[in-house]
């Protein structure tokens, strides 16, 4: 794939997922969606696309990273460690918070 293909798909799939969670808070919680939660959805999907292509890239393209095998592994957990910590900033948008607990 190409770039602008990746960076389109990462985008859709980033609006996706917020426009998911904007339709669960006003559908189901009957709340307004809050924007941080919004803003941290979207980056998080495009974290989580571009760790997967870090992985994929080292993985299958030698020409684009002129570091030695030992040093792979180590940009290979790297782009693990993004998919990860983005995987649980999607999961920490879609968590319900109860209202009894908000001062604001």
């Amino acid at each position: 794939m190409q770039d602008k293909q990746i960076l389109y798909i990462t985008i859709g799939c980033s609006a996706f997922l917020s426009v998911i969670y904007m339709g669960v808070s006003w559908g189901f919680k009957k709340c307004h969606p809050q924007f941080l939660n919004v803003a941290m959805i979207f980056v998080s999907t495009v974290g989580l696309a571009s760790g997967l292509k870090l992985c994929v890239t080292l993985l299958t393209d030698d020409t684009k990273f002129q570091v030695g095998n030992d040093d792979k592994i180590v940009v290979f957990l790297g782009g693990l460690a993004i998919c990860w910590v983005s995987v649980l900033g999607i999961i920490e948008g879609f968590k319900t918070k109860s209202s009894g607990n908000n001062k604001f």
